[in-house]
This record gives C-alpha cells, sequence and structure tokens, in this order.
C-alpha cells in the first residue's frame, strides 16, 4: 500500500496563508517548511465533505450492526478531556429524534456516531459535562493509527476494522534512526511527531498534520541546546504530549540527558534549565545506549509536577514547574555501583504512571521491576513472579486499569545477554500492581526466539478494550486488541525497532 492509503478522506487542505515549500532531500522522504496552518473541520480522518459547519464535530464512520445487551450503558463519561467515547454539547439538548447536528454528543469508538443510531439511542442525564446515553444494535469501525519507528526509518500501520488488519506504508525518513514518537489526539486534527537521526545531518523533529503525508520542520533546528551550555544535541529519545490543560505543551527528552518544552505544539522548544543546571547532571553517566532522558511523566492533575528519567541517573521530579528537581529513587537497585544504593545514578529503563492513582508508578530498572505508592518516595521490588534474570527494557501500564502492567522480561548474564528467558516470546502481564505475573504468548512466534523488546518499542492504545503493541529488534510488530490475551503480527522483516506508538483516531 502507497503513502496514499493513510491520507484523511480524501479531502485537500485550504489555507489562506502562502505555502513556502523547500525540499529536504536527506531524509529520503520529502518535508515540507511551512508556516503553521489550520486545516478545516471537512479534512479531518473520516469526515465528511458534505457535513455542514453545525455538524462538524460529527464524524462519519462506517457503522456495522454487533449483538450488545439492550442494557448497554455508558455512564458519567467525562467529556471535559475530550474522550472519543463521548462528547457532550453544553447545550443539553436532548438527542432522541433528532438530527446529527443537534444530537448530544459523539460515540465513535465503541458505537459509532450518534446520527448512526436510531431510537435506540436515549439520553437520560445531559449536562455540559455529564451524559448517560443506553445504546443497543449499532457499533462503529474503529480507526487506530500505530507508529513504528525503526533504526531505518518510520512506519506507519492503519487498521480500520477494529484492529483486526494493518495497512502498512512504506518507509518514511529511510536513512534515519526514529528513536521517538508521539500521535498527539488532544485537537480535532492528529498530529504526528517524530525525532529522526540522519547519521550525516544529524538529529531534528519533525511534524506532521496529515498523518504522514507530508512532513513540516522549522528553517531553524526545533531542538537545540543554547550556546552557553557547550552541549549539541545527539538524539531525541522520548515525546509527550503535556495534559489536555496544557493543550499546545509538548515535551522532548533528549541525548545527552535533558528536558526541553514547545509551547507551539512541538514546532519549536526551549531547555528546562532547572534540570539541566541541577548539580547532579555533570555526574550522570552514559548507560549502554548512550546518556538519555527517555521517561517524561507529567502529573494528570497538576501542572506543576512530573517525573523524569534518564539512564544514567533515575528519575528525579519536579513540584515547580521546572524550576527545581530532587532524585526519588530510594530502594532502587544498582548492582553495578558498590557500597549501599545510592541516591541518585541508578540505570533505569523506562517508568509508567498507574491508571487511577499518580501517586502509585511502576519502574523497570538495569536490574528488577519496582513499584511506589507514594510519588517515588520509596520503592519495593515486585519482580518476585517474573523470570529470575528481573532484566528488560520497558514497563507499560494500562490506561484505565488500576494495577494493570506490561513488560519484556531479558536475560542478561552474559551467556544469553539479552535474550528472552528460555528463548521464548511472551509479553508478562500483572493484574494486581506486580503482586502476581502471568506470561501471555498466544499468537507469539513459537521457541526459539532470540530477539529483544527496546524501552520504547511496547505501548498502549486509548481504546475500549485497549490494545497492546510491542515491537522487536528482528523487525516483527505484534498487536493484541483484547488486552494482551491473543497477538497477532502487524508486520515483519522491519528493521530494528526502536518505538511504537498507537492511539484511535477515528
Amino acid at each position: 500500500m502507497g503513502d496514499s492509503a493513510l491520507a484523511p478522506g480524501g479531502a485537500t487542505r485550504q489555507t489562506g496563508e502562502p505555502v513556502s515549500e523547500k525540499e529536504v532531500p536527506h531524509f529520503g522522504s520529502r518535508i515540507r517548511r511551512q508556516p503553521r496552518r489550520s486545516f478545516p473541520t471537512t479534512s479531518l480522518p473520516g469526515r465528511s465533505a458534505s457535513h455542514s459547519a453545525n455538524a462538524a464535530t460529527w464524524p462519519i464512520l462506517r457503522a456495522d450492526p454487533v449483538s450488545r445487551p439492550a442494557s448497554a450503558l455508558i455512564d458519567r463519561i467525562d467529556t471535559d478531556n475530550h474522550s472519543p467515547r463521548l462528547r457532550a454539547q453544553s447545550d443539553g439538548r436532548a438527542c432522541r429524534g433528532s438530527p446529527p447536528a443537534a444530537r448530544v454528543g459523539t460515540l465513535a469508538e465503541q458505537f459509532g456516531p450518534l446520527g448512526a443510531i436510531p431510537s435506540a439511542c436515549r439520553c437520560r442525564r445531559v449536562t455540559s459535562r455529564f451524559v448517560s446515553v443506553a445504546v443497543t444494535t449499532w457499533r462503529s469501525a474503529m480507526d487506530v493509527l500505530l507508529g513504528i519507528g525503526t533504526r531505518k526509518g518510520l512506519f506507519l500501520a492503519r487498521s480500520r476494522d477494529g484492529r483486526k488488519t494493518w495497512e502498512v506504508s512504506p518507509p518514511q525518513f529511510p536513512v534515519a534512526d526514529v528513536k521517538a514518537l508521539a500521535i498527539d489526539t488532544r485537537s480535532e486534527t492528529p498530529r504526528v511527531l517524530a525525532g529522526v537521526l540522519n547519521s550525516h545531518f544529524g538529529p531534528t523533529m519533525v511534524v506532521s498534520d496529515d498523518l504522514g503525508q507530508t512532513w513540516s520542520e522549522p528553517d531553524d533546528a526545533p531542538l537545540a541546546f543554547p550556546d552557553d551550555t557547550d552541549a549539541a544535541l545527539q538524539g531525541v529519545w522520548q515525546i509527550k504530549p503535556a495534559t489536555e490543560a496544557e493543550p499546545d505543551v509538548v515535551y522532548a527528552g533528549v541525548e545527552p540527558s535533558a528536558l526541553f518544552r514547545s509551547e507551539d505544539g512541538g514546532r519549536s522548544f526551549e531547555l528546562v534549565r532547572g534540570l539541566w543546571d541541577h548539580p547532579h547532571r555533570t555526574q550522570w553517566q552514559p548507560g549502554g545506549g548512550g546518556l538519555a532522558l527517555h521517561t517524561i511523566l507529567p502529573h494528570p492533575a497538576d501542572t506543576r509536577r512530573m517525573a523524569v528519567a534518564m539512564s544514567t541517573g533515575g528519575v528525579y521530579q519536579t513540584t515547580d514547574g521546572g524550576e527545581s528537581w530532587r532524585p526519588t529513587n530510594k530502594g532502587v537497585t544498582a548492582d553495578f555501583m558498590p557500597g549501599e544504593l545510592p541516591e541518585w545514578g541508578q540505570c533505569v529503563h523506562k517508568v509508567a504512571l498507574d491508571a487511577a492513582d499518580p501517586d502509585t508508578m511502576y519502574l523497570q530498572n538495569h536490574g528488577g521491576v519496582f513499584r511506589s505508592t507514594d510519588s517515588g518516595e520509596r520503592w519495593q521490588s515486585i519482580d518476585g513472579g517474573l523470570p529470575p534474570s528481573n532484566f528488560g527494557f520497558p514497563i507499560v501500564a494500562h490506561p484505565r486499569r488500576p494495577g494493570v502492567i506490561y513488560t519484556f522480561p531479558l536475560v542478561a548474564d552474559m551467556d544469553r545477554f539479552r535474550f528472552p528467558p528460555d528463548a521464548k516470546c511472551a509479553v508478562y502481564r500483572s493484574e494486581d500492581g506486580g503482586q502476581t505475573w502471568s506470561a501471555l504468548s498466544d499468537g507469539l512466534p513459537e521457541v526459539p526466539f532470540w530477539a529483544a523488546v527496546m524501552r520504547d518499542a511496547m505501548c498502549a492504545d486509548d481504546a475500549e478494550p485497549t490494545g497492546i503493541y510491542f515491537g522487536t529488534r528482528n523487525g516483527e510488530v505484534y498487536c493484541s486488541a483484547d488486552e494482551g490475551d491473543h497477538w497477532q503480527l502487524v508486520a515483519d522483516k522491519l528493521p530494528d525497532v526502536l518505538c511504537v506508538r498507537a492511539a484511535v483516531i477515528g
């Protein structure tokens, strides 16, 4: 399938601004350097060009009949966070028997647009924030975008049938490492951001507002260290959109370990000086992959709080918007360092926040898996039910179910250096915060399997049920549409997979 299969509805862009375009051939994919542009509602994925402005919030998705109990109920869904499941209008009009423009919200992910649901839709309570809806017989075709960053370019996979089948694009930026990806769905138009590293021209960040059809990069480097730091950007390791409370803020973690902040959706960034000027920074040491900040965790309720992690260095947190930072690594091991456990300097591989309680955090270390229930003040081991090697790179938390986490264990001894235990391909899931673990391998390759999964090469989407994804260093990508119970191959024979990110886009 060519790139055209990823076009959003075949609609064309419209803008009143002149477009300045430059060819940037060294990335192997066309980049348009141009002013920031607005896209009409008719150009959004899944939108119909025939829709009126009054009905612009209604995606046209294919609705298929399914067998669901008549009592299937969506109740008290928070619409302030732009949920893909239900969005309420502030005027609170009832929806029964009314046309799509007058209906209460969009139920796109599970049940299709309300315009496609006959009188089976009954609003029981309507406010500007919460809606109760009963739905019986219709379900939409979920549209999911999966970004796959590899050692030789970026691949975009798309499923329009609830993650049953996938179309995979040819590689973009085919001579570049793509270690970092984000699919930002906070606005009506999904934005894809990618950190690309060309071995000749160096690192940069590119942005697409049309699902990868075109990419833009400012004339000035969007990510660059100030002159007085005496540092040079070596790569982008993490891209993290902030919460809904800051819709234009995007963070980037880079090599050498530093945090950057953007207030224009990822078009330009400024160094977070509070972390860069920390007295520990000059003593942080590179891990096996480099000295990089690879984890960024904005607090979901407090914009002044954030946790970051780096290898090596450990976990650092701020409570004052980045002005000051302190290490929070008590209890996290550092087997490569003699003596007592250090305050900082651990080789933390990845950290994730619990779905329900942001004070509960999960950490995959160079050796061991840990949990903290007090915002990182103290960490306890939770790897008792995992293979005894207790090594690995990723840790992924379920986006809605508290206590549900995923990892991909590896063996780290010199005889079987970073291979899966017993050469078995298996994702391990805990549903009780790490007290017990289960190996999930239905649909995954048989033994022997020798490929590793890197720290950002596992992710979860925002669908219901949640999809879990991982990519391997031998170029295979797998998806589970039922939270890990069963797996299917999305793509194989790709280059070395470095990161994956997935999101529902329609």
